[in-house]
C-alpha cells in the first residue's frame, strides 16, 4: 500500500520537471525553434465563371490537328460507317454554303504554301487535285462529348452537323443528330426507306423459326420489306414451291435468287433502281388495284404512277442472320459501279463474300 502511494505521488511532480526541461531545451535552441511556418503565397484574382453559348466558341475558333478553325469550317452529312468511337460522314457539295465552300477552299489553299515552301512537290499535287475535287467528301469524325454525356447514340445512316472541319486531314466532330425518320435494331441503322431480308435456302438450311423471329422483328420497326431468299441453284423446284406456298400463308411473297447463278438478280437490281415492291400480299393487291388507271396518257413504264418510286433520297439495307451471302449480294449488285472499282482499288472489295462459302459457289 505505501510503496503503491508513494509511486502515484511522484509521478505528477515528475511530469512537471520533464516539461520545464522541454522548455529550457527550446530556450537554449534559440528563436529558430519558434519560428513560425511560412506564408502561403497569395491567390490569384480570378474572373467570374460565365457560360459562353456555342456561337461564341464557334467564334472563338476549335482546335483541331494544332491549328484554329473558323466557324465556316463546319457541314451537313451522312453517318456511312462505325467503328470503336469514330465515324465517317459524307459531306456533298450541294448541302454546303458558299462560306463553307471558301473555307475548305482556303484551307487546302494555305496547306498548298505551307508545303510548297517546305519542297514537297508531291503533297502540293495531290492537294491541288483535292482542291479541284467536287465531293463527296468523307471526313473521319469523333463524336461530341455532351451527346456521349446525355446517351444520344449515333447510328450509321444519322443526319448529323459537324464542325471544326480540318480539310486538309480530313477530320471533324459530330455536333447534332436530326431527327430520324426509321431506325432498325439489329442492324442499328436509321433512316432507311426499304430492308432486304435475305436468307438462304440450303448452306445454312432455312428454318422457320428462325424466320418467322426474323419477320416479326421487321414488321416491328414498320419500314417496307422484301424477302429475298439466295442459293436457290441449291433447291429443287418442288423446295422452292413449297416454300413459296408456305410462305403465301403467312402472307409474304420471296423472291428467288442465286449469286452463283446470276438467277433472280436482274429484276432484283431493276427493283432496286426504281423502288422495291415489297413482300406482303396486301401491298401486292394494293398495286395491282392501281394498274391500269394511268395507261392511256403514257405508253411507257413509269415508276411513280406503279407505286414503286419510293423518292429520290431511297435508302435500302440488308438484313439477315450470318452465313445467307449478303456481302456477295452486295458485291454483285455493285459490280461496275465507281463504289465498286473504288472499293476494289483501295483492296476493301470482298469478292469471297462474309463466310468463303458463296464465293466458291460462284467461282
Amino acid at each position: 500500500m505505501s510503496t503503491a502511494a508513494a509511486t502515484t505521488s511522484t509521478t505528477p511532480g515528475a511530469r512537471r520537471v520533464s516539461a520545464r526541461a522541454h522548455r529550457a531545451d527550446l530556450h537554449a535552441a534559440g528563436p529558430r525553434a519558434w519560428a513560425s511556418p511560412r506564408p502561403l503565397p497569395p491567390r490569384r484574382a480570378t474572373a467570374p465563371l460565365t457560360r459562353a453559348s456555342s456561337s461564341d466558341a464557334t467564334a472563338a475558333g476549335e482546335t483541331i490537328a494544332g491549328s484554329t478553325v473558323s466557324e465556316h469550317a463546319r457541314g451537313y452529312g451522312t453517318v456511312v460507317t462505325s467503328q470503336a468511337n469514330f465515324l465517317r460522314v459524307v459531306v456533298t457539295r450541294e448541302s454546303m454554303s458558299q462560306a463553307e465552300v471558301d473555307e475548305r477552299a482556303l484551307q487546302l489553299t494555305q496547306a498548298m504554301d505551307r508545303a510548297s515552301q517546305a519542297g514537297k512537290t508531291d503533297d502540293v499535287a495531290k492537294l491541288q487535285e483535292r482542291l479541284g475535287d467536287e465531293g463527296p467528301y468523307e471526313l473521319l469524325c469523333v463524336v461530341r462529348a455532351l451527346l456521349k454525356k446525355i446517351k444520344q447514340r449515333v447510328l450509321v445512316g444519322d443526319a448529323v452537323d459537324v464542325l471544326g472541319i480540318d480539310w486538309v486531314d480530313q477530320r471533324a466532330m459530330v455536333e447534332t443528330v436530326h431527327a430520324r425518320r426509321s431506325e432498325l435494331v439489329d442492324p442499328p441503322v436509321a433512316n432507311v426507306d426499304h430492308a432486304l431480308l435475305v436468307f438462304a435456302l440450303e448452306r445454312p438450311p432455312l428454318e422457320a423459326k428462325q424466320l418467322t423471329r426474323f419477320l416479326v422483328s421487321m414488321e416491328a420497326t414498320g419500314v417496307p420489306f422484301t424477302l429475298v431468299l439466295n442459293k436457290a441453284d441449291l433447291c429443287s423446284e418442288e423446295q422452292k414451291a413449297d416454300w413459296a406456298a408456305r410462305l403465301e400463308q403467312w402472307g409474304y411473297v420471296p423472291r428467288f435468287v442465286s449469286v452463283a447463278t446470276g438467277e433472280g438478280l436482274d429484276e432484283l437490281e431493276r427493283e432496286l433502281a426504281t423502288g422495291m415492291r415489297t413482300s406482303r400480299l396486301d401491298d401486292e393487291e394494293d398495286e395491282v388495284e392501281g394498274e391500269g388507271e394511268g395507261e392511256e396518257e403514257e405508253d411507257g413504264f413509269d415508276p411513280s404512277s406503279s407505286g414503286l418510286d419510293p423518292g429520290p433520297r431511297s435508302v435500302t439495307v440488308l438484313a439477315g442472320p450470318s452465313g445467307v451471302g449478303k456481302s456477295s449480294l452486295i458485291n454483285r449488285l455493285r459490280a461496275g459501279s465507281k463504289l465498286a472499282e473504288a472499293l476494289a482499288a483501295a483492296g476493301e472489295l470482298d469478292e469471297d463474300g462474309e463466310d468463303g462459302e458463296e464465293g466458291g459457289e460462284c467461282g
